[in-house]
């Protein structure tokens, strides 16, 4: 989409992956917030979403650990990022707001209806661009996250990790390839770093000596 969106993160560089994750996903609750109030108010509404809930959940997550709310955003979203990055719309039909951003379970029969917005093609062009462009922007986030975590360092010239014993939370990823369903451990160092850096265009802080 070549249209600029009408909500961009604002967010301080020059804070830790970590915390920089933290205040973009509380604004994207914010914009969805938003939309939600939106389309309730309309008679009739528009979607079966109370917007209440969506501030109650705003409320819960801001007092969350940032580590522990970026976690379960990389389990959540690591197994779909090559269809986020197609901006494929099927994958907001395909996952309801808790487990698209990691949002406490507890909220789920309250925020459930979220893939109507757009199987009911209730959006607009321009709020579904503001769903991609925040949700690019906090994997874009979570990626940097590996990378510190991995410990960047320059070894004799060469770029390398040096944590290489890091391997966070293990993460229990379905994996659909027919019946039954086969499970696999991945953890935040199996993820392919190179390959989605690329595709999202992230840009790594390596040491300079």
């Amino acid at each position: 989409m070549s249209e600029t969106p009408a909500n961009t993160p604002n967010v301080n560089q020059e804070i830790d992956a970590a915390s920089r994750y933290k205040i973009c996903f509380l604004q994207f609750i914010g914009v969805i917030k938003n939309i939600i109030a939106k389309y309730s108010a309309m008679k009739p509404p528009k979607t079966t979403i109370n917007p209440a809930m969506i501030g109650l959940a705003h409320i819960a997550i801001s007092t969350k650990s940032q580590y522990d709310m970026i976690s379960s955003f990389i389990h959540n979203t690591y197994p779909h990022w090559d269809k986020i990055s197609e901006e494929k719309v099927q994958f907001f039909i395909d996952n309801s707001l808790t487990n698209t951003l990691g949002v406490d379970p507890a909220y789920h029969q309250y925020l459930s209806g979220f893939p109507e917005l757009f199987t009911n093609n209730v959006l607009d062009k321009y709020e579904i661009q503001d769903m991609w462009v925040f949700i690019k922007s906090l994997i874009r986030i979570s990626i940097s996250y590996i990378h510190e975590q991995r410990i960047p360092a320059l070894v004799d010239g060469s770029k390398r990790y040096s944590n290489h014993l890091y391997t966070g939370r293990e993460f229990n990823i379905k994996i659909k390839d027919g019946p039954p369903a086969e499970y696999t451990t991945v953890t935040e160092r199996n993820i392919k770093l190179v390959k989605y850096r690329k595709m999202f265009k992230v840009t790594f802080k390596w040491p300079t000596h």
